[in-house]
C-alpha cells in the first residue's frame, strides 16, 4: 500500500488500482471458510448451504473479470487523482470494493 500512496495517479492508474484492490479482496474470500467468516463478521450472515457458497464463488469469480464500474467508483477515481490524503481515499475505496462484492452475492442469500 505504501507504493500506492506515493504514486501520481492518472485515470489509468486509478482504474488499475481499483481493479487490483477489488481482485485482491475477492481472492482473500475464495475459500469456503474464508467466505463464511467474511459474511459472518461483516454482515452477521450464518448458516450458508454448500450450494449457496458455490454460486457465490462463481459470482465473485465473474466479478474479478468484469471491468471497473465507473459509476460506482467515480468519486474515488477523482479523489485518488487530486487528494493529497491518499490513505483516506484508499479506505473509502476499500469500502466501495466491499459494497460491490456484497452487491454481487446478496441475491444468493
Amino acid at each position: 500500500m505504501q507504493k500506492i500512496k506515493d504514486q501520481v495517479f492518472n485515470l489509468s492508474n486509478a482504474t488499475s488500482f481499483v481493479k487490483d484492490l477489488r481482485n485482491y479482496e475477492i481472492k482473500k474470500i475464495l475459500s469456503e471458510t474464508s467466505l463464511r467468516a467474511y459474511l459472518s463478521e461483516r454482515y452477521q450472515i450464518e448458516n450458508l448451504s454448500k450450494i449457496k457458497t458455490t454460486f457465490m464463488w462463481k459470482s465473485l469469480k465473474e466479478l474479478q473479470i468484469k471491468p471497473v464500474d465507473w459509476v460506482h467508483y467515480s468519486p474515488i477515481m477523482l479523489t485518488l487523482q487530486e487528494d493529497p490524503d491518499r490513505e483516506a481515499a484508499m479506505e473509502h475505496c476499500l469500502t466501495l470494493v466491499h459494497d460491490e462484492i456484497f452487491a454481487s452475492i446478496k441475491h444468493l442469500l
